[in-house]
């Protein structure tokens, strides 16, 4: 019998996309076909479909992190840990303080400028605090959008 399911569920290249946001796109959509614990205590369903997502890459690439173990093997939520655990840097103290002090640099030019009426638009706040961020290596870039 064939289930109709809600939503798109894109494929994943983790080339191109970034998994804590695809990660929450595809929680989302187990969420919104009733697709849980409960339906599937193992989770050989939610693993299937999240397979099914990658492409050949990505699959290939998730595999060898689950090294010595196969994939099809693998429980969907060490799965999920092992992928938050590589695309999920660690941060050194060093970094977090740079871009900390980014912020508070950022911050005192705002108020200087806002002080000058060169600008009282929120949106300009939230372009130049963000403009302060980590890349995935954990360095901090610089930009203006």
């Amino acid at each position: 019998m064939a289930s109709t399911f809600f939503g798109v569920l894109s494929n994943l290249d983790h080339n191109i996309h970034t998994w804590k946001t695809y990660k929450g796109r595809l929680l989302q959509w187990f969420i919104t076909n009733d697709i849980d614990k409960i339906i599937d205590p193992t989770g050989i369903k939610r693993r299937a479909v999240l397979f099914s997502a990658l492409n050949e890459d990505t699959y290939k690439f998730t595999a060898d992190l689950a090294l010595p173990k196969e994939i099809h093997n693998v429980p969907f939520d060490d799965i999920v840990a092992l992928l938050d655990a590589h695309f999920t840097p660690k941060q050194l103290g060093l970094t977090r303080s740079l871009a900390f002090a980014l912020r508070d640099k950022v911050d005192s030019e705002i108020g200087r400028l806002v002080e000058l009426g060169t600008s009282s638009s929120g949106t300009f706040r939230i372009r130049i605090t963000n403009s302060a961020s980590l890349k995935r290596d954990g360095s901090v870039r610089m930009y203006l959008r």
